[in-house]
């Protein structure tokens, strides 16, 4: 085992030794004070650290681009210091040799530019650590590849740390005669062959993986048959294997079920926040009083943050995290979360606090008891906020001090923000020395938090030192471009000028400079910035208005609105070639027109002029702004910009019809007939013994039999005969890998076709090629259910419509339900789900569905809300014209079950089914009878129901009266009320006899 740990470590190994050949004598000695491996925290750690040294270079931080890199190098040391035993100091070396290289290159503001921006792009390449790290240990060729990958990065180091070395002259030189894409172009080029090596690795170590645990099966099922020596030595050395298998499939499932808590990426809106913090700006508030008596406040105590929309409250917020993190003891948990107005997932409390318990499992070994209740959770298909709630509690109960960041809440709805600060607050109560809260939002959220949190500390950002900070980021703002010469002046005098009248009209708003500094550095003389500085405008709806106005005036009115509308519809942010697909198609289009699209998308952001803002590193674009996006979906003032005005529901619907097109594109079709088929490796012996195995009471297979040698397994890397049933057979997951390269909108549209197109109807223009998606096998479409539960009509299906909110699912579904079906749905899960307004709206709507389940539906959980409004509502305008009342009407039955007479009176008034019967057989006055509901008999006679009528147990209404002991229905108020009443039911005083006027059915 040594002399194959050394083979797959010899190039990271020397890699490491050049490293340190090539440092200096305090460097070298820096880095053997590195000797431990990087812990979970590390990488956000490091990264504050370089952007607070570097804080003095005046401009936006740029740590974060190194973030992907890092964490990629953490995780694999992580793994060689588990598996690598011969060489235990490799894993520290190499964490060592990239936080030495980043310390030393950041010191050198133009170069560490090029060096940060080149790790970034390497994030996309680098080995996934969920893709490898059950397999590294098993598979030397595996093991070799990946220490191949990173001892490049090494080398790469290597030479970045000898340019630092250069002298100023000698740089210049090279720099001129040698960029830097030059320079380390090489490098680039040999880490994206050996991350290609890698990939390949990984699927061959997976299919070895799985072929070896089918031989196992192989052998436990055969050796009882024959030649039992060579079987049971094959056993022998299959145990060790079986014994791997189990573990991974135990990692496995601690990897699912921490999916299964939380896959969100929380990651991603922190990475973007730190990025835009620009130099010292937003360290103001970790040097206050109130926060540093919040952190050593020996009780839990809440601190919020408080500040009006543009004020920079989420950069404050990372600043916090970052600080925390540096703050932190080892046995201290840190979890944060920031919302995101532009994607809807981390606007869900369930989401939230979701993400915060997977965070703190990451970071430590959860108790026994925290391990019980992931069991418990794991069993629940969908959890909620109440699911999750317990493990959470049981999390920040064994944690000595744990910290909870909040960013954002403000942007959630009223009721998940409740939800999600009310399990706080219970968590908050319950955990009295070792909870720290930290929440950063508008101030809209401040009775919600006084009501819940008794120790509380507040700070406003309408203060002396946000001012501070925005002047800051004003002089460093325009210096910078200056610099760039992005901002060209005839007078260089002018500078302060626009720094004090930018500074002095700011108002605490941090995005309102950030466009006008925008607007600035476009004008073409000094006369008109003097002109933009003495016209400046009042507020943030003014200036959208004017910068409305300017895309106008340069042309780009359509396509900068088509593109608004893209991004405030989709539910997450779109790249830049998926936004380009997306805008290029037109619903019911049939294949891909390349002809129509964008040529060069990478304008994109000036088309809008900013308002729309690209992140770098993702190369995703979303608006500047919450209040960007809020400007848009409000009505606007100015006449000639009503265009502009976006409505959501009905673009949703636009982006529904595009997703469901591009998911039956002919150019899918024509790509799987093409589709890469498997290819697989076959030895002439394995087909004979196959075809042995297959008729094994032969003589001739005995006599083979017989040659034990011949029958000898062979090495693991040959495959067992089973893997001839897919040969020749498409491969679905590198075809689906190979197509989605090609088409970028594919990833997108697969994961939320349905979540766009709830409101589809029979009018909708792509029903039919919706309808096909749900109810057909295509490969395209994800859907969150399997065919076998739909065609089935499982009561999970039934679920997830209701939980999402989708009328057009809901009305597919119900013509496949049975009535009985159809009654849980309305009595069981809908009268507690948002959907209900759905259907009324729907059911109101002349675009209805002719479909009669949707009106029953909606008419019986009206009836059940008794709302006499709604059921009148929908009695009245369609029920009639339907003709659905030859159906029992489950309406009219939970109308006589609550006694509500005047729903009973309209149902009746509109021909309602006045026989209609439960699952027992009783009818409306069964119900009523045996709720002793005097009136709703009233009305029931008035429309001559047959109150004569048996249920299954061939009961009457009296009889029912009588048994839930309303007597005083049966023998005093129903028979002097009601003239005719006693005959008509059967009942007959035994004092009195028949009453006069009775009269038979």
């Amino acid at each position: 085992m040594a002399a194959t740990t050394t083979t797959t470590t010899d190039s990271l190994r020397a890699a490491l030794q050049d490293f340190q050949d090539s440092l200096t004598p305090s460097q070298k000695t820096e880095l053997s004070l590195l000797k431990t491996s990087p812990d979970a925290t590390a990488v956000v750690k490091f990264t504050a650290e370089i952007d607070r040294q570097n804080a003095k270079r005046q401009s936006r931080g740029v740590a974060s681009r190194l973030f992907g890199v890092l964490e990629s190098v953490r995780q694999f040391t992580l793994i060689v210091d588990t598996y690598v035993s011969a060489h235990p100091d490799i894993a520290a070396l190499v964490w060592g040799s990239i936080k030495i290289t980043v310390l030393a290159v950041s010191n050198f503001a133009s170069f560490f530019d090029h060096f940060s921006e080149w790790f970034m792009k390497l994030r996309k390449i680098c080995p996934r650590f969920s893709e490898y790290q059950l397999l590294f240990a098993d598979y030397p060729r595996l093991q070799t590849a990946l220490c191949s990958f990173y001892a490049t990065v090494v080398r790469f180091c290597r030479h970045a740390l000898q340019v630092t070395q250069r002298t100023g002259s000698e740089h210049a030189i090279k720099s001129f005669f040698k960029p830097f894409p030059v320079e380390f172009g090489a490098f680039e080029k040999e880490l994206h062959a050996q991350s290609k090596e890698v990939e390949h690795e990984i699927c061959l170590a997976e299919g070895m993986a799985a072929d070896r645990e089918r031989k196992l099966q192989i052998i436990h099922r055969d050796k009882s048959r024959f030649f039992w020596r060579s079987a049971t030595q094959e056993a022998q050395r299959a145990e060790s294997w079986r014994r791997r298998a189990e573990e991974r499939a135990l990692e496995k499932r601690k990897i699912l079920v921490l999916d299964h808590v939380s896959s969100y990426d929380y990651l991603a809106a922190f990475k973007q926040a730190r990025k835009k913090r620009h130099g010292t700006t937003s360290l103001w508030l970790s040097q206050t009083d109130e926060y540093r008596d919040w952190l050593r406040d020996s009780q839990s105590s809440l601190f919020w943050c408080s500040g009006i929309l543009g004020a920079g409250k989420t950069v404050l917020t990372a600043a916090i995290v970052e600080d925390i993190f540096c703050r932190r003891s080892t046995e201290d948990n840190v979890s944060y979360f920031f919302c995101r107005y532009d994607e809807g997932k981390s606007l869900a409390a369930k989401v939230i606090l979701g993400s915060l318990i997977r965070q703190a499992l990451e970071s430590r070994i959860p108790s026994a008891s925290v391990e019980l209740k992931l069991a418990d959770l794991y069993r629940c298909s969908n959890p909620d906020v109440n699911d999750l709630e317990p493990l959470f509690c049981d999390i920040i109960a064994s944690s000595p001090k744990h910290f909870i960041i909040l960013d954002g809440l403000d942007e959630c709805s009223k009721g998940e923000t409740d939800a999600l600060l009310d399990v706080l607050a219970r968590v908050f109560s319950g955990s009295p020395h070792n909870l720290k809260l930290f929440i950063a939002s508008r101030d809209s959220l401040d009775s919600d938090l006084r009501s819940r949190f008794d120790i509380f500390r507040q700070r406003s950002m309408k203060n002396k030192e946000v001012q501070l900070d925005i002047q800051t980021y004003i002089e460093e703002t325009i210096r910078e471009k200056f610099k760039n010469n992005h901002l060209v002046l005839g007078r260089v005098e002018l500078l302060f000028e626009i720094r004090d009248i930018l500074v002095e009209r700011a108002d605490g708003m941090f995005l309102w400079v950030y466009f006008q500094i925008e607007d600035i550095c476009e004008q073409e003389t000094d006369e008109d910035i003097r002109k933009i500085l003495h016209n400046l405008p009042k507020n943030m709806n003014e200036t959208y208005e004017r910068i409305l106005v300017k895309i106008i005036d340069q042309g780009k009115s359509e396509i900068a609105r088509n593109v608004f509308r893209w991004v405030a519809a989709v539910k997450r942010p779109l790249n830049l070639d998926e936004i380009r697909e997306a805008m290029a198609i037109k619903p019911c289009q049939q294949y891909m027109k390349t002809e129509l699209l964008l040529n060069d998308i990478s304008k994109i952001t000036s088309w809008c002029r900013n308002l729309i803002v690209l992140d770098e590193e993702d190369q995703t674009i979303q608006f500047a702004h919450h209040s960007t996006m809020q400007f848009f979906l409000h009505s606007l003032s100015n006449p000639l910009l009503q265009a502009f005005h976006i409505d959501v529901t009905d673009f949703d619907h636009h982006v529904g019809n595009i997703c469901v097109t591009y998911l039956n594109f002919g150019d899918f079709e024509r790509q799987l007939s093409k589709g890469a088929m498997c290819k697989v490796e076959v030895e002439p012996n394995d087909i004979v013994k196959a075809a042995l195995v297959s008729n094994p009471d032969s003589a001739f297979a005995m006599s083979i039999f017989k040659l034990e040698k011949f029958w000898r397994f062979q090495s693991a890397q040959k495959f067992d005969m089973s893997s001839l049933s897919s040969f020749g057979k498409p491969d679905p997951a590198g075809w689906n890998r190979k197509v989605q390269t090609q088409y970028a909108f594919l990833a997108y549209a697969r994961e939320y076709w349905l979540a766009h197109s709830s409101d589809f109807n029979l009018e909708t223009e792509t029903w039919s090629l919706w309808k096909n998606l749900v109810e057909s096998e295509n490969s395209m479409a994800e859907r969150p259910w399997a065919m076998t539960e739909w065609t089935s009509q499982s009561r999970s299906i039934s679920q997830w419509i209701v939980e999402n909110n989708h009328y057009a699912l809901l009305s597919l579904w119900l013509s496949n339900l049975t009535n009985s079906e159809q009654k849980y749905l309305a009595d069981s899960i809908l009268p507690e789900s948002s959907l209900e307004k759905s259907l009324f709206s729907h059911s109101r709507r002349n675009d209805c569905f002719n479909h009669k389940g949707i009106i029953f539906l909606c008419v019986s959980v009206a009836a059940r809300r008794e709302d006499l409004e709604t059921v009148r509502d929908l009695a009245s305008s369609y029920f009639f014209q339907h003709k659905v009342w030859e159906l029992d009407c489950e309406a009219l039955l939970k109308a006589a079950a609550i006694g509500n007479s005047q729903i009973l009176e309209t149902l009746l008034h509109y021909k309602a089914n006045k026989e209609s019967r439960d699952a027992d057989g009783s009818t409306a006055a069964h119900l009523a009878a045996a709720g002793g509901h005097d009136e709703a008999l009233q009305v029931l006679h008035k429309h001559q129901a047959w109150l004569q009528a048996r249920n299954s147990d061939g009961l009457t209404p009296v009889d029912l009266a009588r048994r839930f002991c309303h007597e005083q229905t049966v023998t005093a108020i129903v028979p002097r009320k009601y003239p005719g009443w006693g005959e008509w039911c059967g009942y007959v005083d035994e004092e009195r006899g028949p009453l006069p006027g009775d009269r038979t059915r």
